[in-house]
């Protein structure tokens, strides 16, 4: 409540006390109470009220324009906000797509590098069949086994010499497999974040 609602509020407050207390003069008896001075102290009243009043409505008006403006700037700023959400928008998906293409291109790359990779092993392990290397089953493989075979697993073929695995013809399909676990996978989950709209945070 400011002062001016105080000081208003205050001076009605007075001026009806003023009013009720020659009223009840008069009502005891008090002759020396005229008819002007309850009439002056009625309208002194009445006017002290209205003050108050007025008071307050100006009061009201001045709140009612303060919170607007205020809310006025929110918007202005909400504006600006947007704005520049936007801007990040475009900039992030500009991002999302150089960085997508590169993944793309670098994934291709790889893709080509292992499929070379596996058809030069499966060529070490034909040649070495060709060169008499016997081809075991896991669990026909003998005790004391040559020092070059070849071991089937379940279709993929696994060059041993000297009792060490030295190629496998699944050995590209697993390292790619590993490289998207490892690479791939989280590059496009950073993708996808990227991509996503910034104004739906």
């Amino acid at each position: 409540m400011t002062t001016e609602i105080t000081e208003a509020e205050q001076a009605a407050t007075d001026a009806r006390q003023r009013e009720l207390e020659l009223e009840k003069r008069i009502e005891d008896g008090d002759d020396t109470i005229t008819a002007d001075d309850l009439e002056q102290a009625s309208s002194m009243s009445r006017f002290a009220r209205l003050r108050a009043n007025a008071a307050r409505r100006r009061a009201d008006k001045a709140a009612a324009k303060k919170t607007a403006e205020a809310q006025d700037a929110v918007r202005e700023e909400w504006a600006r906000l947007n704005k520049n959400g936007a801007t990040g928008n475009r900039l992030a998906q500009q991002a999302a797509d150089v960085l997508a293409a590169d993944i793309t291109a670098a994934v291709e790359k790889f893709a080509a590098t292992v499929d070379a990779d596996n058809e030069a092993v499966r060529a070490i392990i034909r040649h070495a069949i060709e060169a008499g290397a016997p081809v075991y089953l896991p669990t026909d493989v003998p005790a004391n086994p040559p020092a070059l075979y070849v071991a089937n697993h379940g279709g993929r073929r696994r060059l041993i010499i000297d009792g060490t695995v030295t190629a496998s013809d699944d050995t590209g399909e697993w390292r790619i497999a590993r490289l998207f676990a490892e690479t791939i996978t989280p590059a496009a989950k950073a993708v996808h974040i990227l991509g996503r709209p910034l104004a739906a945070r």
